[in-house]
């Protein structure tokens, strides 16, 4: 997944860079340099967003993450 594909994911889903990154566990500006092609996402924050495909799994994230899905 590259940053392009973070930033249509995070906008699919109607998220803020902030709920994006509580979701992903890391800070704001990771994410601004992800998506901005900055900085390669991580291998464990790849394996995070394929795993937060399965619509079980994102509602339960989002829930702990403290949003509603």
């Amino acid at each position: 997944m590259t940053g392009a594909d973070l930033a249509t994911w995070r906008q699919q889903h109607g998220l803020s860079v902030e709920e994006a990154a509580a979701l992903l566990g890391c800070y704001r500006s990771s994410i601004y340099r992800w998506e901005e092609g900055a900085m390669e996402l991580r291998g464990s924050v790849q394996e995070l967003l394929r795993l937060l495909q399965d619509p079980v799994i994102y509602r339960r994230a989002t829930v702990l993450a403290g949003r509603r899905a």
